[in-house]
């Protein structure tokens, strides 16, 4: 009896975390911070919203920034930049109706240093949140 009501109490929790799992700004800011500590590219820019008739800008952004990181890897180049090694969730202002939302994290680099930084996002038509990529 024990061993069923387990398996069911582990079936309601795993139900609850999909669900828990939704496309909310947060969810997608993290997930792009973690594709950006990965150094998972087209992870991160599967959380920028792309029209369909601007998939092969997205692909070229890809391809760009790989190509820039095996440069500098094979180059022996230490990249100018410092590395995101992990964040933590500060705060978050939501604007349904103007569909914004700006999600703000104490990011942690790979020298110690900390700053924090906003990752802004959009709701498109989709009803999805998105990234707005900064230019």
């Amino acid at each position: 009896m024990k061993k069923v009501f387990l398996a069911m109490m582990v079936c309601v929790l795993a139900g609850v975390l999909a669900s828990c799992s939704s496309n909310s700004p947060r969810s997608v800011a993290e997930k792009s911070l973690d594709c950006i500590i990965h150094e998972d590219y087209r992870g991160y820019f599967d959380c920028v919203y792309f029209p369909e008739d601007k998939k092969e800008e997205k692909e070229g952004y890809i391809a760009m920034i790989e190509e820039k990181v095996k440069k500098n890897k094979e180059s022996g180049k230490a990249s100018t930049d410092q590395k995101m090694v992990s964040y933590k969730f500060i705060s978050e202002e939501i604007n349904e109706e103007a569909g914004v939302a700006k999600e703000i994290f104490e990011v942690t680099y790979d020298n110690g240093s900390t700053k924090q930084e906003t990752v802004d996002l959009k709701k498109e038509e989709d009803g999805k949140w998105y990234v707005k990529m900064k230019k």
